[in-house]
């Protein structure tokens, strides 16, 4: 392999990590406006106390955009590596004839890898490394998979933002919680905790129950919770 092509796959990946800030960057931007008031509403018969968000406003179409970015880096710079891997072996004027066959394969198959047009354009020992990372390997696949589900769908269409979900939290009460100090909490649960729920419109995040003999709870929201954001077609 030569050392400009590892140099030019290098700065994708590197270009890709700038991609990844800036996700960041947006995010923290997005959710610092707080755009998911909250609130809690009060059961006196049951004495649960139930916080509420709204999750009506939705995320910024820039996310999906920088994302796309990030996955077209990361995929052009395995498929720079196969298209030299395939200069090498049989050439360049034969490789710009096949150009069209030769992408670094990615496949939840055994039986698809095996078949792609690629693997006749490369060494042994190059097939030995793209098999070794394919996502049949891996019971729910693996990155490589995500990456090529992403960057296939990006080419033809914005990647909507189609979740985000609220992490379990740890700790009780919820860091994102504030309650009378001291009061006994009899009971608790997180109904937004769930991994990859999608959040949509009002939905109930978390409810406590706390001691009836003791004070009046003041229950307050300090903050929005810790969200992850999720895309699909």
């Amino acid at each position: 392999m030569d050392q400009v092509t590892l140099d030019g796959c290098t700065a994708k990946v590197d270009r890709a990590e700038i991609h990844v800030q800036a996700f960041t960057d947006e995010w923290r931007i997005f959710r610092e406006s707080n755009p998911y008031p909250s609130w809690v509403e009060i059961d006196k018969e049951t004495g649960w106390h139930h916080v509420w968000f709204d999750f009506s406003t939705p995320a910024p179409q820039t996310l999906p955009v920088i994302v796309g970015e990030y996955a077209h880096d990361l995929r052009s710079a395995l498929d720079h590596l196969a298209w030299r891997e395939a200069v090498e072996r049989i050439g360049l004027a034969q490789a710009e004839a096949k150009a069209v066959a030769i992408k670094f394969p990615i496949h939840k198959r055994r039986a698809d890898f095996n078949s792609a047009q690629a693997l006749k354009y490369v060494s042994n020992d190059a097939r030995t490394l793209m098999e070794a990372h394919q996502p049949y390997h891996r019971a729910n696949g693996n990155a490589l998979l995500a990456l090529h589900w992403f960057n296939r769908e990006d080419k033809h269409r914005t990647v909507q933002t189609a979740s985000v979900s609220l992490l379990q939290q740890l700790g009780m009460p919820p860091d994102f919680l504030e309650c009378t100090p001291g009061l006994p909490i009899l009971d608790w649960n997180m109904a937004g905790a769930v991994p990859y729920r999608r959040l949509k419109g009002k939905t109930k995040v978390a409810s406590l129950r706390f001691d009836p003999s003791g004070p009046d709870p003041q229950v307050r929201v300090k903050g929005t919770p810790y969200l992850h954001v999720g895309f699909r077609d």
